[in-house]
Parts: C-alpha cells; sequence; structure tokens
C-alpha cells in the first residue's frame, strides 16, 4: 500500500501525507467493483436472482421453522443469511450503478438480518463516505471494532476517517490499539508517524520510523526510510544532506521503488545538481525498464536542451502508458515539427484532430506545417477553423492573408483581415497588417486613413505611430510624420526605428543636424552592427560635412549590407565629394543594380553621368530611411 503524496517543491521541498482513509476507501471500492462488475443493470442483476444465484432467496426455507429450547418458534438461521445475502448482493448492485442512496438502503437492511457483521458495517461506511456522511460512517465504523477488535480492516478505516477529520490523536489511539494486539504490523507505525508528521511532531515521527528500519523482522523498511528523507527535507538544507541518505537506504532495500527515486531525484533538482539527477533517472530506466514518471522528468530536460531525439522517446513511453493524453502526443507531433519531420506531424496531428475536431492549436499548427510544405491550400482549410475566441485566432488569420499576398490576391487578402477585424477588433495586428497591404498596393492615402482610426483605438500602440508616420512620409506630409516619430517616442523611449527614421528625415532636410546625430548614435548604441543604422550615421555626419568620419560609417553599412541601393548611393556621394571618381562611378553602377524602381534609377544614372564631368548636380534626395523595418507591421507575427 503506498502511503502519501510525492514530493511537492516550490521553495521548499513539503510532505503532506494524503488521508488514510481515501486508500482504504479505494480498495474497498475496487474490491467491490471486481466482484459485483457483471451486475452492471438492475434488471440483469434482478433476473439473476429470479434464475437462481448463489444469494437467491429460497421460498422453501421458512422463516419460523425452528424452535428454541422451550419449543417456542424461533428465526430460521439459514433464512437469516438468505436474507443477509440477498440484500448485501443487492447494495453492491445499487453501488456500481451509482445509486448509493438505495445502496445505504440495502446495507442497512443487511445488518437487520446480520447485526454483527463488520464486513456488512465497514462497507456501510464506505457507502457513508461517497456521500460525505462522515459522522454515519464513523458511527458504522465504531461499531464494527467493538464488534470485532481485531478487525484490521475496521481499524484502518476508523482510523483514516478520524485521520481525514484531522482528529489525529483518535486517529493514533486506534493505530496503537491495533499495534498492541499486533506488534508485527509494521503500516501502524508508518501510519502513525505519517500523522505525527502532519503535526509537524518530526523527532517522534521519526521515531516511529525507526523502529521499522531497527527491526529485521518487520516489513516497510523501504517506506520507512522514504518518510524520514521526506520529514529531513522539510526541516530544510542543513538537513539534505541527511535526507540523501535516507533516500539511498530505501533505494538500497527497494531499487524500483519509484517515490523514493523521485523524491532524490527532486533533491537533486533543489541543489541544481542536474547531472546526477538525469544519470539517476537514466539509470533507473535502463535497469527497471520504462516508467511513465521517469518519462516526464527526462523528457522535459531534453527538451530544455533541444535533445529532440531522446525527448521523442520518452514522450513515446508517456504515450504508450497515456494512450488517451492529447497534450503527450500533441507535443510529439510539436518535437517533430522543430526536427522538420513535416509528413510524421502531419500524421500526428491529423489523428488528433480526428478524435478532437475542436483543438484549435491542432488546426493552427496542422495549417502551419502545410504551409511549410508548400500546401497552401490545404493550410486554409485548417487556418478557416480556428474560431475568433482562440489564442491562435491572430496568428491564423495573418498565415490566411499572407498566402493570398503571395498569390498577388491583395484583394483577397484584404477581405481576410476585414473580416477578422469585425469579429475580432480589439486585435492591433490586424490594423497593421491592413495597412501593410494598402502599401504594397502603394494605396497610401488609405492606409493612413485606416492607420489614423487605428491610432485612436490604440493610442499608446508605438508601432501603429510608427507606420502611419512612415506612410505620412510617402505621402509627403514630412511635418506629420515627424510628429508621429516623436510619440513613438514619447510611448517607447528606446524604439530603435523611429530613432533611426527621425534622424534620417533630420538629415534629408537639413534640419535639427545635432539632434539628428544624438539620436542615429543613440539608435547605433542600441544596435551596434546595424548596417541601416551605420548608413544613418554616416549621412547625417555627412550633412554636417564631416566627410572623412562619414565615408568610414558608409564603407562599414555596405560592407553589412551590400545589396541596399539606397546606401550604395551614399557612399557613391561621400566618395563624389572627395573627387574620389572611380570608386563613386563604381557605387553609381552598384546602386542602379540593385534598384528596382524606375524614378530612383533614372536619378542615380544622372549621378553617375555627372562623373564624366566631376560635377554632381543638385538632385533631391529625399527617400525613405535605410532601414529593413520601416513598415514592420509583422514585429510580432513571424510569416515564415
Amino acid at each position: 500500500m503506498k502511503l502519501g503524496p510525492f514530493l511537492k517543491i516550490k521553495n521548499r521541498l513539503h510532505f503532506i501525507p494524503q488521508p488514510i482513509w481515501y486508500e482504504i476507501l479505494l480498495s474497498i471500492n475496487l474490491v467491490i467493483m471486481s466482484g459485483c462488475a457483471f451486475m452492471s443493470k438492475k434488471e440483469e442483476s434482478s433476473q439473476r436472482y429470479k434464475q437462481g444465484s448463489l444469494f437467491t432467496v429460497s421460498e422453501n426455507i421458512a422463516p419460523t421453522s425452528l424452535v428454541d429450547g422451550n419449543g417456542d418458534p424461533t428465526l430460521n438461521p439459514l433464512y437469516l443469511k438468505s436474507q443477509a445475502d440477498y440484500h448485501y448482493t443487492m447494495g453492491e448492485a445499487l453501488s456500481l450503478e451509482g445509486r448509493s442512496d438505495k445502496a445505504i438502503e440495502a446495507f442497512k437492511l443487511t445488518l437487520i438480518y446480520d447485526p454483527k457483521s463488520v464486513a456488512v458495517r465497514t462497507r456501510l461506511a464506505a457507502e457513508y463516505i461517497r456521500q460525505g456522511l462522515f459522522s454515519e460512517a464513523i458511527a458504522q465504523t465504531q461499531s464494527a471494532v467493538e464488534i470485532d477488535p481485531d478487525s484490521e480492516s475496521a481499524r484502518y478505516l476508523l482510523g483514516g476517517l478520524y485521520t481525514s477529520l484531522k482528529m489525529y490523536d483518535s486517529a493514533i489511539e486506534q493505530y496503537q490499539e491495533h499495534l498492541r494486539r499486533h506488534p508485527e504490523n509494521s503500516e501502524c507505525l508508518l501510519y502513525i508517524g505519517a500523522i505525527l508528521a502532519e503535526q509537524k511532531k518530526y523527532n517522534e515521527a521519526i521515531a516511529y520510523f525507526h523502529r521499522i528500519t531497527k527491526n529485521n523482522a518487520l516489513e516497510n523498511a523501504d517506506k520507512a526510510y522514504y518518510y524520514i528523507g521526506r520529514i529531513q527535507i522539510e526541516l530544510g538544507k542543513p538537513h539534505f544532506a541527511e535526507a540523501e541518505k535516507s533516500f539511498g537506504n530505501s533505494l538500497k532495500i527497494k531499487p524500483d521503488f519509484v517515490e523514493a527515486l523521485l523524491a532524490l531525484n527532486q533533491l537533486f533538482l533543489e541543489q541544481n545538481r542536474k547531472k546526477e539527477s538525469v544519470a539517476l533517472l537514466e539509470s533507473f530506466q535502463n535497469k527497471f525498464g520504462p516508467n511513465s514518471e521517469v518519462a516526464k522528468i527526462l523528457s522535459k530536460h531534453y527538451l530544455e536542451k533541444e535533445d529532440y531525439n531522446r525527448a521523442y522517446v520518452q514522450m513515446e513511453i508517456l504515450e504508450n502508458n497515456e494512450r488517451d493524453n492529447l497534450s503527450v502526443r500533441a507535443q510529439m507531433a510539436m518535437i517533430l515539427i522543430k526536427q522538420e519531420k513535416f509528413e510524421q506531424a502531419i500524421y500526428r496531428l491529423e489523428d488528433i484532430l480526428s478524435q478532437a475536431p475542436t483543438l484549435d492549436k491542432i488546426r493552427f499548427y496542422l495549417g502551419a506545417v502545410y504551409e511549410e510544405i508548400k500546401k497552401p491550400n490545404l493550410s486554409l482549410i485548417h487556418y478557416k477553423e480556428v474560431p475568433p475566441s482562440s489564442t491562435y485566432f491572430s496568428d491564423a488569420v495573418i498565415h490566411m492573408a499572407h498566402i493570398y499576398k503571395t498569390w498577388n490576391q491583395y484583394e483577397k487578402a484584404l477581405e481576410v483581415i476585414s473580416s477578422a477585424i469585425h469579429l475580432r477588433d480589439d486585435n492591433p495586428s490586424f490594423y497593421l497588417y491592413q495597412a501593410s497591404l494598402l502599401d504594397d498596393m502603394k494605396q497610401y492615402s488609405k492606409a493612413a486613413e485606416q492607420l489614423n482610426k487605428a491610432v485612436e483605438k490604440f493610442p499608446q500602440h508605438a508601432q501603429m505611430h510608427f507606420f502611419l508616420g512612415s506612410i505620412e512620409e510617402k505621402l509627403g506630409q514630412m511635418d506629420r510624420a515627424i510628429d508621429q516619430m516623436k510619440t513613438v517616442l514619447e510611448i517607447e523611449k528606446d524604439h530603435i526605428q523611429a530613432m533611426n527614421f527621425l534622424a534620417y528625415i533630420y538629415a534629408e532636410q537639413s534640419v535639427s543636424l545635432d539632434e539628428a546625430e544624438l539620436l542615429a548614435r543613440r539608435a547605433l548604441t542600441l544596435k551596434p552592427d546595424d548596417g541601416y543604422i551605420l548608413d544613418t550615421v554616416g549621412w547625417v555626419l555627412y550633412k554636417k560635412g564631416n566627410i572623412e568620419v562619414a565615408t568610414r560609417y558608409l564603407e562599414t553599412a555596405f560592407k553589412a549590407k551590400p545589396d541596399e541601393s539606397i546606401i550604395a548611393e551614399h557612399l557613391g556621394d561621400v566618395y563624389f565629394r572627395q573627387q574620389l571618381i572611380n570608386k563613386a562611378k563604381t557605387m553609381y553602377q552598384k546602386a542602379i543594380e540593385l534598384e528596382s524602381e524606375a524614378d530612383k534609377i533614372a536619378k542615380i544614372k544622372t549621378k553617375l553621368l555627372a562623373t564624366q564631368n566631376q560635377s554632381l548636380p543638385l538632385l533631391p534626395t529625399t527617400r525613405l530611411p535605410a532601414s529593413d523595418n520601416s513598415k514592420d507591421v509583422t514585429k510580432d507575427n513571424d510569416l515564415k
């Protein structure tokens, strides 16, 4: 019989014994269920009685067929036994059907014919416990103990009831009395020790447990050492070494004692001895085979180490022991996704979905895997099934819109986002993606209109203001763009994109150049290797006339981002300013190769032609700041 719970660790390891009566009641119920499983229906039970089952009342047995010594009629013992057996069997059948109140009535009737039956009284007490009628249960169990003081089941049940009601002294009295009658009973010592430990009478509790460990004639020494270790843990870190020794002694006696193993493992983890923890658990499984409790701990450890193969093996152990645990199976599918074993992941996800079609997490990940293997049509089927109430709804919508965008079906993508906003207007990512689509379609005025509505709804959303500022810049509304960037920095002072953008606008307008340099350098401090920010710092310095230092920054920026047209053009400008004509010509040619917009290519070609007469024409230079995040509307939504 198992005693007490497993370890529970927060800041300390706590000793919290379970009520013992619960385990006794559970064992009684298991006996009842195994003995009467065939009587699942009342009709079947009644039919068996009529057909002459063991406990059927015989019509040939008369209630008063005997006489006593005085010649007076007396009740026939066979009749009494027949009636008692019948009502007892009916009580068991009713209990199995969940009709506990009727079962109680049947067991009461049984006592009329057999009032001195300890088994019936303990069975009736168990039914009272099911109903939460503890006073009635105690009364019946007390009667059982009075009838048979040596009854182990009655003593244990009564002691367990007292324990559950925190009547600890009364419980201990019952166990001590049984121990007096049966000094070889080590379980009573365990029960008493557990109750004393619950009362924090640790020295007394340990004394009871030690009585078991010091007497070779007694059983349960492994459990006694285990509980001693639990108490030593409760006493705090100074006693951890003693606890480790106690758990070790427990495992020496019973090497496959899982509770002791887990307790020792938790002790290792509490002391950050992870290697010893893993070695202990792996050794246990190597010796005794798979164990689900051990597998749970090992799988978590392997996942933390990203050792997915070993984690998966432990998950298979859990799956074999917990076949209905969809959470374990879902986690196995996630491991397969991380390993890019997409076909196997799909098989598992589809299997889970066949059993639980409303699991939105599985729907989403199944859609994501199909998207990964280039089957977007199947992705859309699953994304559409994710309900608005789901935490995965936002991602599902964005993914759907992105699929339509990759198909150049922008109107359909906008329709998906608009529908989502109608269902969930509290999600800012929908508004951002909507504006992003309009930006791609070059519908800047409409994008600005939608974003202005959005910032009213989400006034403290920094990225919303940033995107609106970038759109205003494209519309030529520079003052509005600057105002939005300042708002972003009021909301989020270290918003790198806004600092870079604002510094670049100042540089393009040749205004507030000192402030522009401070902003750009601050952004660079937060993201020192960013090619776009290096470009902005260099461009600000160029506008301030610090050409030599500007050149160094722009050359570094080009090394970081050699595929950016604007950075190549800037570097060409600083080379031309220093009359490094060949270098300038090379950079302009590179910028033309990288650029895709016709008007910008025409402007760079004009600069390239100017290298022939070494006179750089005055051309409008206002352009978007060099940045890969100027419209990062999916900052929190990875579309890969």
